[in-house]
């Protein structure tokens, strides 16, 4: 990582770690997902000029995904309609949903 990413990606991390306990002391759950993608980088990607040869790059993401709706409730074995058949307005969230799932 680049030296002048590293700060602000250590803020980011401790701002997120401090969210994930608060979650957790308020009883919700979360999963963690990540992904990597490894892509080769030729020379005509880099300065030449520094004798800089291709290699091997190797990136990986992560995510944290905080349930904010309590599911256990909800009957698991019966859905309540067809997915295909709801319009594409349905599953794009407003902003007051946005700012209620927040919470």
């Amino acid at each position: 990582m680049p030296p002048e990413y590293a700060r602000h990606d250590d803020h980011n991390m401790w701002n997120i770690i401090s969210k994930l306990i608060d979650s957790l002391k308020s009883g919700k759950r979360f999963r963690i997902v990540g992904d990597n993608i490894n892509f080769k980088m030729g020379v005509s990607q880099e300065r030449k000029s520094v004798g800089k040869v291709g290699h091997i790059q190797h990136w990986f993401r992560s995510a944290a995904i905080v349930q904010n709706v309590n599911f256990q409730a909800m009957d698991n074995d019966i859905p309540q309609c067809d997915l295909h058949l709801l319009p594409t307005e349905n599953f794009i969230i407003c902003e007051e949903e946005l700012q209620e799932i927040s919470k």
